[in-house]
C-alpha cells in the first residue's frame, strides 16, 4: 500500500486559520467603520549619513531587499586611509605600552644607589671621617633621584596605557567614518523608488532610495467616541471589496484618539493588518469591523 503524503499550501493553512478567528469574532456584535483607508506602516526614504560621490548603487526599483543590505556605496579611499593611519598609530601605541625597559633600568639605579650610600654609612660607622659628608648626601642624593625617576617611570607606563585607549578611539571613528560611506538597509522591504545613481553626488540628508515594508499595513479611519480604549489590542475584520469579491483579513487595534471631535463626536482608529501574502494595497478603501464590547450591547 503506497504511502499517502498530505501537502497544505500557505493559502489553505492560513485560509483554515482566518476561517477559526472569523468565527470567535462574529460571536460577538460588529460595529462597521466605513470609509476606512489603509496605508504603510514600513515607508522609510533611505538617506546617507555622510555626502560624498556615489561609487556603487546596488538596488533598483521592484528588488527586494532585507535589513543590513548594502544599498550603495559611497567614495571611501579617504576614509580607509584614516583607518589605516590610526591603525599603525595604535600598534605604535600598544608596543609602547608593553615596553617597561625604563621602569626596570630606574629600578636597577635605585638598587645601585641604594646600596653604595648604605656601604658609604657603614665604612662611617666603622671608621669615622672615611667618607666625607658632601659624598654621602651625594650618594643620598642620588638614590632618591633613583626613587623619583621609579615614580616618573611608571607615571610614564600609565601615560602610554591611556595613549592606546586614545588610539583605540581613533581606531573605532576611523572605522566609523568607513561604514558612514555605506548606505544600508534599514529594514526589510520593497525598493519603490531610486533618486541618484553611481556617479552622481550624494547630498547629505537627502534620499537615494524609497523602501516600503507590505507586510504590515494600518487601516486607519473613525469611530464613535464612545467607544472605550479598553478596545485596543482588542481583533477586527478588515474587509476589501475588489473586481466584486469580497477579501477580509485580520487585525488588531493599536490605537485610539482620546481626543474626540467636538463637531462630530468621532474619534480617530487605527488598527493593524498583517498583509504577509501582499493582498491589500495602500491607498485603497477598506471597511473595518469592530467587535462590540459586552457592556455596549446591553
Amino acid at each position: 500500500m503506497g504511502r499517502l503524503g498530505l501537502r497544505f499550501s500557505g493559502w489553505q493553512i492560513s485560509g483554515v486559520c482566518l476561517l477559526m478567528w472569523t468565527q470567535l469574532v462574529h460571536a460577538q456584535q460588529m460595529v462597521p467603520v466605513r470609509g476606512v483607508v489603509i496605508s504603510l506602516i514600513d515607508d522609510i526614504d533611505v538617506a546617507s549619513e555622510d555626502l560624498g560621490l556615489l561609487r556603487e548603487v546596488h538596488v533598483h526599483p521592484g528588488d527586494q531587499v532585507v535589513a543590513g543590505q548594502l544599498l550603495a556605496q559611497l567614495s571611501d579611499d579617504d576614509a580607509k586611509l584614516t583607518l589605516t593611519r590610526a591603525e599603525a598609530e595604535l600598534k605604535i601605541a600598544m608596543t609602547a605600552a608593553k615596553n617597561d625597559l625604563a621602569v626596570q633600568l630606574t629600578r636597577k639605579n635605585l638598587g645601585v644607589a641604594s646600596a653604595e650610600l648604605q656601604r658609604a654609612e657603614e665604612t662611617n660607622k666603622k671608621y669615622p671621617g672615611t667618607v666625607s659628608a658632601t659624598e654621602v648626601d651625594r650618594l643620598r642624593l642620588a638614590m632618591e633621584r633613583a626613587e623619583l625617576e621609579i615614580q616618573q617611570a611608571e607615571q610614564d607606563m600609565v601615560q602610554k596605557t591611556l595613549q592606546v585607549e586614545l588610539r583605540q578611539a581613533d581606531r573605532d571613528l576611523a572605522r566609523r567614518q568607513v561604514e558612514r560611506r555605506k548606505i544600508i538597509a534599514p529594514g526589510p522591504g520593497l525598493v519603490t523608488r531610486v533618486d541618484l545613481q553611481a556617479g552622481e553626488w550624494m547630498p547629505l540628508g537627502s534620499p537615494l532610495c524609497r523602501i516600503v515594508n507590505l507586510n504590515r499595513v494600518r487601516a486607519q479611519g473613525f469611530v464613535s467616541g464612545a467607544l472605550p480604549q479598553q478596545l485596543i489590542g482588542q481583533p477586527v475584520e478588515l474587509v476589501v471589496m475588489r473586481g466584486g469579491e469580497r477579501i477580509v483579513l485580520p487585525g488588531v487595534v493599536t490605537f485610539i484618539d482620546p481626543e474626540v471631535n467636538s463637531v462630530n463626536g468621532q474619534s480617530r482608529i487605527w488598527a493593524e493588518i498583517e498583509n504577509e501574502e501582499g493582498v491589500l494595497r495602500a491607498g485603497e478603501p477598506a471597511e473595518l469591523l469592530i467587535p462590540l464590547p459586552e457592556a455596549e450591547k446591553s
